[in-house]
């Protein structure tokens, strides 16, 4: 939202430096550039912002797929570790010792 607002200042500002008679003052050119240069200035922190959150949601997803990884991991192993001592006791009961 702010930065559609901001975006649509700037396309308006731009237009109106873009439309600005030859005659205007120098002093009124300069104006409009400084607006057009804030706009831009601000648009620029605005998606620094957003790379910025990008990266954080990236590496809390990454995080959560290596412990969604090591989760499935001890998963497997407690299969396995059950498996085999069912395979024991198995042998243990038809072993006559």
């Amino acid at each position: 939202l702010e930065w559609r607002k901001t975006y649509k200042s700037l396309l308006d500002a731009e237009h109106r430096l873009a439309t600005l008679s030859t005659s205007a003052p120098q002093k009124t050119r300069d104006l409009l550039k400084r607006e057009v240069d804030g706009h831009m200035k601000y648009l620029l922190e605005l998606q620094e912002q957003k790379d910025v959150y990008e990266d954080e949601i990236g590496a809390v997803q990454a995080r959560c797929d290596e412990i969604k990884l090591a989760l499935r991991k001890e998963s497997n192993l407690e299969e396995l570790r059950m498996t085999m001592e069912r395979r024991t006791r198995k042998a243990k009961e038809g072993d006559p010792e």
